[in-house]
């Protein structure tokens, strides 16, 4: 192993953590606002990855259309 190793893990570790607190902050006003939805992608695009993103308008797109009850649990 490369010395290098744990400061990679450090930064993926990071990464991840950024990529998580953008989504939670997405997530605060996907319900409220389409343009503060689309304000918070915008402002979280540097961490949001594209898998995320698609994930994220299809949760927008199943909330917009009705299709998501928020009161079902539905794990």
């Amino acid at each position: 192993m490369s010395a290098d190793r744990p400061g990679k893990l450090e930064r993926n570790a990071a990464k991840r953590d950024q990529e998580f607190l953008a989504l939670i902050a997405i997530s605060t006003v996907i319900q409220t606002n389409k343009e503060q939805f689309l304000a918070q992608l915008r402002s979280h695009q540097s961490c949001v990855t594209s898998k995320i993103k698609k994930a994220i308008y299809s949760v927008y797109g199943a909330l917009l259309l009705d299709r998501l009850d928020p009161n079902s649990s539905t794990k």
